[in-house]
């Protein structure tokens, strides 16, 4: 009876594995995490202290922003099953997260007055559109994929001198799409021939962009992103 059971099963497996068709189009939902890492660096610069009409410089800054969050995202693309157990597909999706993270010091400044600079880098959503190809075995197909990577960025940075009775404050601000590159490998089980699970990792860099300095009118500083992203998720096959 147990080597009936067993050969039931395995015939059941091959059925199944015959049975499934990976060329179509889906549509799906995931969510999961994103590891992100945002890298300030700036030369050297003066302070304006414009009380008393004078300057003093500023070391040049190398400082790291953790935009770590949770995400969640859709998902849908293309699969073609080109013969045998090889599959070719492309694949668009976009996620959502609120990953922010801000510095604040007090400055060395002259003559008595205190010196604050606040920065903040927050990561908002982020899209990719990738190209994938797999090998499909039974149930599961395991895949690699590699494309285009989109991600919006917003920088702020308030730089304020308090001396008694008198404040001045600045706050600059910026808002950048960024274009990177992905790449990433995952794997999906097809629970039924339309209702797919999914496991992926996806690495993403995209590049470093040009921010203002909110205490210096004439200097600027280089913002370096990259994230890393796990997620799980379910898709609809048609």
């Amino acid at each position: 009876m147990t080597g009936l059971a067993a050969l039931t099963l395995l015939d059941i497996s091959a059925s199944t594995a015959q049975a499934q068709d990976w060329t179509g189009g889906y549509i799906g939902a995931h969510g999961g995490y994103r590891w992100s890492d945002a890298k300030l660096s700036t030369d050297a610069y003066s302070l304006p202290i414009v009380l008393n009409g004078w300057d003093t410089a500023t070391t040049a800054r190398s400082e790291s922003y953790d935009l770590n969050s949770g995400i969640g995202g859709l998902h849908g693309g293309y699969n073609f099953q080109i013969g045998g157990p090889w599959v070719l597909g492309l694949e668009g999706d976009a996620s959502w997260g609120a990953g922010k993270d801000s510095k604040s010091r007090t400055l060395d400044c002259e003559d008595g007055p205190t010196c604050k600079l606040v920065s903040e880098a927050d990561f908002n959503w982020q899209a990719t559109l990738r190209g994938r190809i797999g090998y499909s075995s039974g149930p599961m197909l395991f895949y690699g994929t590699a494309g285009v990577a989109w991600a919006d960025i917003d920088w702020r940075e308030n730089y304020s001198l308090i001396r008694d009775p008198s404040i001045l404050s600045t706050t600059v601000t910026k808002s950048k799409l960024l274009t990177g590159w992905v790449i990433g490998a995952g794997a999906e089980y097809a629970m039924t021939s339309n209702w797919i699970l999914r496991g992926e990792y996806l690495y993403e860099d995209f590049g470093s962009f040009s921010v203002p300095l909110a205490s210096s009118t004439n200097s600027s500083g280089n913002v370096d992103v990259k994230a890393q992203k796990l997620r799980i998720g379910i898709s609809y096959k048609f």
